[in-house]
């Protein structure tokens, strides 16, 4: 038995030197080598024989033709014509480079060997390493053309900008243009005439334009061979997320701002498109649209009441609140009464005089009113022991507050400045008499106070969100509604009578305005932060803010739900707009028909419903690899680029 049947030992190997672990996904044809003995041996002669090979073209010359001399370093010569080859390819700079090595070079071998060296003995030196290295030489040019754009590459814009990432369009546009710069301006500093840098510019364009074409094509072909390309219907669904500047890794966070009843193409007009293009056509996936997003719009309705009562509380009604406020008031008149009966009679004449002076002083309306409160000042005393009735002044208390009570609702009529300065000069004085006379009728009339000023803000509250009534008012009635009048101990409720009459009008507007979202807006948000600012005054920035919110949610359904099932049909009074609008609609509904109904289907089902973290997992790995960023990236990603089967998507 000779050497060559003998069994191989199998000796234990270091770290380094054991093979790389090869993804279970890769074909039978594609799985780990393993060498038998005999093929170990091979390859160490070959690489033997190769070491040999570069030893000896460093110290012998092996083509006298090309004038190479090895160096008193030969092993570096190798090294050079790598180095050299790679400075002369530098775009643009080469060919200084080039110049400024071969003078370096002549200066120290000038030294070195003690007689002068040019630089131009020293470029055919240089010359002659490439020629004998070829290797080495060929590495140099790719380095040069590659390296140093690696800083740049290494940047997100910059991968953009030399067609190295992002969609292929966007690739074979940047590529183009970036070649076409590079090209050119590399000719240009080689002293090119305006025909040659036309021309290299032109190349340059042509290569960088073409090659991502080229490399998608041979990637899909091995990624499809290694069952690693993204299903079509994944693929679909990424692109549209990815020309919406949609970021995969907050795609769940954006649906659950939105809420659980939204879908993807509620996140921008290409998912809205995709989605639109899938209902012009007949099948699954039409059906899987139209139910999802019918049942979603039958449903706002609902939605926006149940946010509603959420954010702001049941719906008050307001004619109950303005009766019970009533029956409180009507409350209060026994305890006046009681407190009348024990009162002290007084003189109310100098109040009366000052009265009888305005009198004098008046004329027209302002006279005759103030005649009327004179009056009530008066009181007629029966006749008794066959005298007449006499007129004279009030002493009783109880006349007073008449008196006093008239005057206020005088008040509320009166519009005039100078009848109202009067009128409440006259109520001071009469109230000046009863708190004199009526001990505790003040803590009466705060509570009678407070009970009217809600009153009137259940009125205010009715006009709250008018387009008329400014937010600085609303904003100085909540204000000064929550601040107690006097010996009212406590906060108002005036404010809060204010939030009821509005939450009950904002019920209204929901009602009336039934599924008009527009309405709805313009009501509760508007263009601008008019009715906003007006409902942070009601119900405080947090609530009216989740209330806008919702309104804008439902908004955008609404336009999701008109733009699907209208199959992108928007009427524009610009026939440009409409053209502009109309090309990318054409464009989606051809891809669209173009796929099988079942990848339409898949399509329809993924956009219909809350993405899974394995879904998004998906997505992120076709728009890597679409996009070239990597083709190993880590994690959940890198399990499914692995997967021999992508998963079903709702059972599509």
């Amino acid at each position: 038995m000779g050497w060559l049947d003998a069994p191989v030992v199998q000796q234990a190997k270091p770290k380094w030197q054991e093979a790389p672990t090869i993804d279970p996904a890769i074909p039978p044809k594609l799985e780990r080598w393993k060498p038998t003995g005999i093929q170990v041996l091979d390859l160490m002669g070959a690489l033997a024989n190769y070491s040999m090979s570069v030893n000896e073209r460093m110290n012998t010359s092996l083509n006298p033709e090309n004038g190479y001399t090895p160096s008193w370093v030969p092993p570096l010569d190798y090294v050079n014509a790598f180095g050299t080859a790679m400075a002369a390819e530098v775009p643009v700079l080469g060919e200084s480079l080039d110049k400024f090595g071969n003078h370096v070079d002549a200066a120290w071998a000038s030294a070195l060997e003690g007689r002068p060296v040019t630089a131009e003995e020293r470029a055919k030196i240089t010359e002659a390493e490439r020629a004998q290295f070829p290797e080495a030489a060929t590495a140099g040019v790719i380095a040069g053309n590659t390296l140093p754009f690696a800083p740049l590459a290494a940047t997100k814009t910059g991968a953009k900008l030399l067609g190295m990432a992002g969609p292929l369009g966007q690739r074979a546009f940047f590529g183009g243009a970036s070649g076409a710069a590079i090209s050119g301006a590399d000719k240009w500093s080689e002293g090119g005439n305006a025909g040659d840098i036309t021309l290299a510019t032109g190349l340059g364009a042509a290569a960088g334009a073409t090659f991502p074409w080229i490399e998608r094509g041979i990637t899909n072909t091995f990624l499809a061979l290694t069952g690693r390309l993204p299903p079509k219907d994944v693929s679909v669904v990424n692109k549209a997320l990815e020309r919406d500047d949609v970021d995969l890794a907050q795609l769940a966070q954006k649906m659950d701002e939105l809420g659980p009843e939204a879908v993807m193409p509620d996140l921008g007009t290409n998912t809205l498109q995709a989605a639109a293009a899938i209902t012009a056509q007949p099948g699954r996936g039409r059906q899987i649209v139209t139910e999802r997003l019918e049942q979603r719009q039958a449903s706002a309705n609902a939605r926006i009441q149940s946010d509603v009562d959420a954010y702001l509380g049941p719906a008050p009604v307001p004619p109950e609140i303005a009766r019970d406020l009533r029956e409180t008031q009507l409350e209060l008149k026994p305890l006046y009464r009681g407190l009348l009966s024990e009162a002290a009679s007084g003189d109310v004449s100098r109040v009366a005089a000052r009265v009888d002076e305005m009198v004098a002083d008046a004329d027209g309306s302002a006279k005759v009113m103030l005649q009327r409160v004179r009056g009530l000042l008066d009181y007629t005393q029966p006749a008794a022991q066959g005298l007449p009735k006499q007129t004279i002044l009030d002493p009783n208390p109880t006349g007073w507050l008449k008196a006093r009570d008239a005057v206020d609702r005088m008040l509320e009529d009166v519009a005039n400045r100078g009848i109202r300065a009067e009128l409440t000069e006259v109520r001071k004085q009469i109230d000046e008499m009863l708190l004199t006379h009526v001990p505790g009728i003040k803590s009466l009339d705060d509570m009678r106070r407070e009970l009217s000023r809600q009153e009137e803000a259940l009125t205010a509250g009715q006009n709250l969100l008018d387009a008329a009534v400014q937010p600085s008012k609303v904003e100085a009635a909540s204000a000064a509604g929550a601040l107690p009048e006097g010996q009212f101990v406590g906060p108002s409720g005036t404010a809060f009578r204010l939030s009821q009459r509005a939450r009950a009008e904002i019920d209204g507007i929901i009602g009336t305005a039934a599924n008009d979202f527009n309405v709805l807006k313009n009501a509760f948000g508007g263009d601008g932060t008019w009715n906003r600012d007006k409902l942070v005054s009601a119900f405080g920035s947090d609530k009216a803010d989740q209330l806008i919110a919702a309104l804008d949610r439902e908004t955008r359904f609404n336009k999701s739900f008109n733009y699907v099932l209208g199959n992108g049909r928007t009427v524009f009074s610009d026939p440009l707009a409409s053209l502009l609008t109309a090309i990318p609609r054409t464009v989606a509904n051809t891809a669209a028909h173009m796929r099988p109904e079942a990848v339409n289907a898949r399509v329809a089902a993924s956009l219909m419903s809350p993405p899974s973290p394995a879904y998004i997992d998906q997505l992120i790995a076709a728009r890597t690899l679409a996009n070239r960023q990597s083709l190993l990236p880590p994690g959940g990603v890198a399990a499914a680029l692995a997967q021999s089967q992508w998963p079903e998507v709702n059972g599509y």
